[in-house]
Parts: C-alpha cells; sequence; structure tokens
C-alpha cells in the first residue's frame, strides 16, 4: 500500500477585527494535525479520511500509528461489526511522562468534519475549521476565509492568522518509506531524513514507521526540556527536589526506553540517513548551552 501524510504544527490567532491593535485580546488555538486517508476494500469505493488533532507531535504521530496499525491488521474501520476503540487507543498512547507531567494532553478524532472521538478539552475553534475544510472539499487554506465568514453570519467580525509549519513528512511506497523530520531547535531549524526499507521483502508498516518518527520526535522534545531543567538546576533557579527536577528524571527515563525502541527498528529493518541525526544527548547539551544565555 502506499501511503503518504504530513504532520503539521499549526497557531490559529483569532482578534477581534474591529478592535485596534493594542485593545485586541487575541484567542490563540494551537495544534498539531495529521490527515490520514485509508483506502476502501473495493478499488473504486471512496477512501475513509481522518483528521487526527492533538497537543503533542509526538502523541499526534503515536496515535496515527495506532489507527494504521488496526488497518492493516483488519481493514477499513466504519465496515466493522464493532465501532473502533478510541478510547483505548488513546490510552495506549499515553506514557509514564505524559501521565504525570502532562495533565492537559488532549485529542479529536474527525470524520468528515464531524468529531468521532474526544478527550481532553480541545479548542472549539478547530472543530469550525474542520467544518469548513470538508466544504472547502480539502482546499485547507480557504478554509481560514471560511471559517471568518462563518463569525461574521453570526454577527461576530474576526480576522484569522495563521501561523503552521511542517514537522514531519512521510512517502511510503510498497518496500520502502521515506521520512522527513524537521527539527525546531531553540537557535534555527533543522532536519534529517531517514529512509527504511524491510529486510524480508514484505510491504512495509505505515505503523511501525510512524512509530519510529514518533520516537524521534518526543526524544527531540524531551531533550529540549531536560537541558533546560538541568541547566536552571546547576544555577539555582530551582531546587533539586522540584517538581521540573523529577520531570527531568522521568523524561530521561522515557528517553531511555525511546532509544531502545529506535535500536529495534534499526535492527529489523534497513535504515539510512541522510544527515544522521542528533542524538538526543547533543540536543540536551544544546538545550543546556541555551538556557545558559537566558537565566
Amino acid at each position: 500500500m502506499d501511503f503518504q501524510t504530513t504532520l503539521l504544527r499549526e497557531k490559529f490567532i483569532i482578534s477581534d477585527a474591529d478592535s485596534t491593535p493594542t485593545k485586541s485580546h487575541a484567542l490563540i488555538a494551537a495544534s498539531n494535525r495529521i490527515v490520514l486517508s485509508l483506502p476502501g476494500l473495493d478499488v473504486n469505493a471512496a477512501p475513509e479520511t481522518y483528521v487526527v488533532r492533538t497537543n503533542t507531535m509526538h502523541s499526534c504521530v503515536r496515535l496515527s500509528a495506532k489507527v494504521m496499525q488496526t488497518y492493516e491488521m483488519d481493514g477499513p474501520l466504519t465496515s466493522r461489526a464493532h465501532l473502533y476503540d478510541w478510547k483505548t487507543s488513546w490510552a495506549g498512547v499515553q506514557q509514564e511522562y505524559d501521565k504525570l507531567h502532562a495533565a492537559h494532553s488532549w485529542a479529536v478524532i474527525y470524520r468528515d468534519g464531524e468529531i468521532l472521538f474526544t478527550t481532553g478539552g480541545h479548542n472549539p475553534f478547530l472543530d469550525v475549521v474542520e467544518s469548513c475544510d470538508i466544504k472547502n472539499k480539502g482546499r485547507y487554506e480557504q478554509s481560514l476565509k471560511m471559517a471568518e465568514s462563518a463569525f461574521a453570519r453570526l454577527g461576530k467580525s474576526v480576522k484569522i492568522e495563521y501561523d503552521g509549519g511542517v514537522a514531519l513528512v512521510v512517502n511510503l511506497q510498497g518496500h520502502s518509506c521515506r521520512c522527513g523530520v524537521i527539527i525546531r531547535a531553540p537557535e534555527r531549524k533543522t532536519s534529517f531524513n531517514f529512509l527504511v526499507d524491510t529486510k524480508d521483502g514484505m510491504d512495509m508498516s505505515v505503523a511501525q514507521t510512524l512509530t519510529m518518527a514518533a520516537n524521534y520526535l518526543e526524544g527531540i522534545e524531551l531533550s529540549y526540556r531536560i537541558g533546560a531543567i538541568t541547566e536552571r538546576m546547576s544555577k539555582s533557579t530551582i531546587t533539586a527536589t522540584s517538581i521540573e527536577e523529577k520531570e527531568a528524571e522521568t523524561a530521561l527515563r522515557r528517553i531511555g526506553k525511546l532509544n531502545n525502541a529506535i535500536k529495534v527498528f534499526e535492527q529489523t529493518h534497513q535504515v539510512r540517513y541522510r544527515p544522521e541525526p542528533p542524538s538526543f544527548d547533543a540536543l540536551i547539551k544544546q538545550a543546556q548551552a541555551y538556557t545558559s544565555t537566558r537565566t
């Protein structure tokens, strides 16, 4: 099966169009977004399309991987005798760090612009965007103008600004998959690609490849967090018994598990990097150096 998708980091800034800039109190709706298009059992059938939104990049990719895993095993979700268990899938995405230090995690799944599953409390403005996107037949950029018009019809004149960027690109064809990971470092943006081939000639698993990408995305974010906390501790900005210190300990344990998962994937697949991805240890040191100039 061929498969393509993109992870977007998005921020919508909604402000009163009639207010002056100094008086405007903007509403910010931030999200990470992936679109999954799943072919039907019949070649002539329309694909099932799902939009996955969460508050973190890695959870968005991991939840998408859960969907792809069940699709690869049992086919389209809508043709089943029992409804797919979104709640259990989301619970499987949440790890120790998320449960202890990301209490405000949320997720929402859309199909045809309607909510299939939601948990944790997402910004309802995202519902407006997805509804408009369906009406625009996937012309996503035009959906913002339609959203402004929708508010105007309700008697509320708003201006919607969009700040979005690509965080991950996935392109799978047969036995090979290419992933591009874009890293938003504190001082500059970098990227690396990895090309994956199966060792046994079997078709590539979309779910496994997405999980591999999620491991890097999560490790990168945790590395920056660990580095910042460690540097503040060295400057006595925070104490060794603080909640943040405990958070860094949990994050380090998670980094160890992510490194192991990456190694296992590399052992079971042919993986080529271009250029080599930064090590999590190196990213921690970069974050420490950056934080030292800000504290």
